[in-house]
Order: C-alpha cells, then structure tokens, then sequence
C-alpha cells in the first residue's frame, strides 16, 4: 500500500514544479488558457493513468489469478471495498502532490512533505489526529477482503481522506488564480 503513493509522488514532483521553473507555465499561462484548467489539466489525465496502470490493471489480473486458483477465496465485494480504500489512499496522495506542486517552487519540500506525511504519518500514535488522516488506511484494507467488518473508525478516516483530497484540490485552484510567475 506504501509503493502506490511512492509512485504518485515521485511521477507528479515534476508534474507543475519543472514547467514553473523552465518557464513553460509561465507561458502556457499567458496565453488564453484559464488557471484553473491548467491545474486540472495536469490533474485528470496523471489520476486516470495511475488508475489504470496501478489499480485496474493489476487488480483485474489479481483478482482473476485468484478467481482461478481459488474461486472461493475472496468475495469480490471485499475485493472492491479493499480497491475502493487503496483508491483513495492513492487519490489522496496523487491531490497532496500536486497542491504542493503549485505551492512550492522546488521539487524538495514537495518530496519531504508528502513523503514524510506517508512514511511518518504511520508512526503518530494519536488517535485523535491519526483518524482525520489516511495514515492508517493500509492497516484497514485487509479487513474487507477477510469479510470483517471495519471500525467505527475506518468512516471517519475515509471520509476526512476524501474530504482532504477535495481540499488539496481547491487550494490548488485558489493559488494558481493567484500565483506570479
């Protein structure tokens, strides 16, 4: 569960921070393009593919070796459910990076950040803050696929992950209207 958001993070530092810095937003932005679309430009089509090639993909093949090898192993609504929790997770660090990207004007600080909130979130003991976070999010997956039940727990850290992911998105908005380049 930690290689998917590696990747989103790694694929998208250079997503907004390279153009900024060769000049190329600068450009793009000054021709009659609207901010925001220059943001979800780079959003839409990095999100669909990393969908595709690191949920759909391997998940429809894995789930088929599964289906043949042992039919009765793993409902598939479990099997969805626990693809529904990685989705998120990985949608929640796909947002996390881009908003960085457009707030941030070099590739280290959008590395430290997003890597340490997934690598370092994992270690914060506090409930309190650990359940309005996705950092424990790969610890829920298993559950659906073993048919047990999530805890209460688990619905309020999908919800504040999805409601962050919203969030990161709408702050990147807001500063791309905003921004000099």
């Amino acid at each position: 569960m930690i290689a998917l958001p590696i990747g989103a993070i790694v694929l998208l530092q250079d997503a907004i921070i390279e153009e900024k810095q060769n000049g190329i937003a600068e450009w793009i932005l000054a021709k009659p393009v609207a901010r925001p679309a220059y943001v979800l430009a780079k959003l839409w089509p990095n999100m669909l593919a990393m969908a595709i090639t690191m949920l759909l993909i391997p998940g429809s093949i894995g789930f088929i070796i599964l289906r043949i090898f042992a039919p009765d192993a793993i409902a598939l609504s479990g099997f969805l459910s626990a693809y529904g929790i990685v989705a998120l997770h990985l949608c929640f660090y796909i947002n996390l990076s881009l908003m960085l990207g457009v707030l941030l004007k070099t590739r280290g600080p959008l590395l430290s950040i997003s890597l340490g909130s997934l690598l370092g979130g994992t270690l914060v003991p506090i409930a309190a803050i650990v359940q309005f976070t996705p950092w424990k999010l790969s610890e829920l997956v298993v559950l659906p696929v073993l048919g047990s039940a999530l805890p209460a727990i688990a619905s309020t850290m999908l919800i504040s992950s999805a409601l962050w992911s919203i969030l990161f998105i709408g702050v990147a908005l807001w500063r791309i209207g905003r921004i000099e380049l």
